[in-house]
């Protein structure tokens, strides 16, 4: 086996993946969060080596190659050739690190549910259009940097765990997102605020109030579930949707969902 440091090209990447036989199937949502890294100028050189065996056949790194032949740009990386087959049989079998436990490694509060919250805002500026299922997929160094760029994150964070407490139906990592875009659009910090407190006491709201309607809604439908993937996108599609008719004062008998995509904007 010899393991050396190389640039690799997308031709080279090209030439090594025509050999791909009897991998793994692709992870697209895999291949497209390296690809962005790459093109963002997010790829880190890491210990890990793309190997190759006595054949030339890829016993590890096709997601590697192939975003890197998708991108159109090379990167540096570890190159293991003349690899034993067998070898494989001692990749991959540890718990691989998820982006929380990165995060909360490099000293982030509430890693999880912070990471989590940032791809959902971030998701919708970047994909409005579209489900957000394999596409909000980012690298941890992009999701700590964007944290850090989040005033108050903690305060925003604490604020809507206080008031999902006290109605549970509301989904946390959907609410915080919202208030941030909520702010981003122009809204007042007040307005915004006052809005969640209500959505979660229901204090003072009536019929035709569209915190009552939504309020309600959740309630009737709180074993009705949405795939999983899509529920946070849909619940801060819905949490849009009754912020403009608060604000717009607009009367709301009976609330329904709006059908995205493309995801509601603020009014």
């Amino acid at each position: 086996m010899n393991i050396n440091q190389i640039t690799m090209t997308p031709a080279h990447a090209a030439n090594l993946l025509a050999k791909n036989f009897n991998n793994r199937k692709i992870k697209i949502a895999l291949v497209r969060k390296l690809t962005n890294d790459i093109l963002n100028d997010n790829w880190l050189l890491t210990h890990q080596p793309i190997a190759i065996d006595v054949h030339g056949n890829i016993l590890d790194g096709q997601h590697r190659l192939t975003a890197i032949l998708a991108a159109q740009k090379p990167v540096p990386v570890m190159l293991a050739s003349d690899c034993d087959p067998k070898s494989m049989i001692a990749v991959d079998t540890g718990v691989s690190r998820s982006a929380a436990d990165v995060l909360t490694l490099d000293g982030v509060k509430n890693s999880a549910i912070k990471a989590a919250i940032i791809r959902i805002y971030l998701s919708y500026y970047n994909h409005p259009n579209t489900w957000w299922i394999g596409r909000n997929v980012y690298s941890v160094q992009f999701l700590k940097d964007e944290i850090s760029l989040v005033a108050n994150f903690d305060e925003h964070l604490n604020l809507c765990k206080r008031v999902q407490k006290g109605f549970k139906l509301l989904n946390l990592s959907s609410l915080v997102s919202f208030k941030l875009l909520a702010i981003d659009a122009g809204h007042s910090l007040e307005t915004v605020e006052l809005f969640i407190e209500n959505l979660g006491t229901g204090v003072n709201q009536f019929p035709g109030d569209p915190i009552f309607a939504y309020r309600q809604y959740l309630i009737n439908n709180a074993k009705t579930n949405y795939i999983h993937c899509r529920r946070t996108q849909q619940t801060l599609a819905d949490l849009i949707k009754v912020f403009n008719a608060y604000v717009s004062q607009k009367p709301t008998i009976k609330f329904h969902k709006p059908n995205i995509p493309p995801m509601p904007k603020f009014e």
